[in-house]
């Protein structure tokens, strides 16, 4: 499985148990600020 799919994935999940737990919210804010941090991080190694 390709990382980029495997991330996906695991975010897909992380979104279902923290819907499960009345959290989504906060995770999805959290959630747009790590995947902003994986970009920035992506840029600055040329991908």
């Amino acid at each position: 499985m390709e990382k980029s799919q495997k991330e996906y994935y695991l975010n897909e999940q992380m979104k279902a148990i923290q819907k499960e737990l009345g959290d989504l919210d906060n995770a999805s804010n959290e959630i747009e600020e790590l995947e902003k941090q994986k970009k920035n991080r992506n840029a600055k190694r040329g991908k």
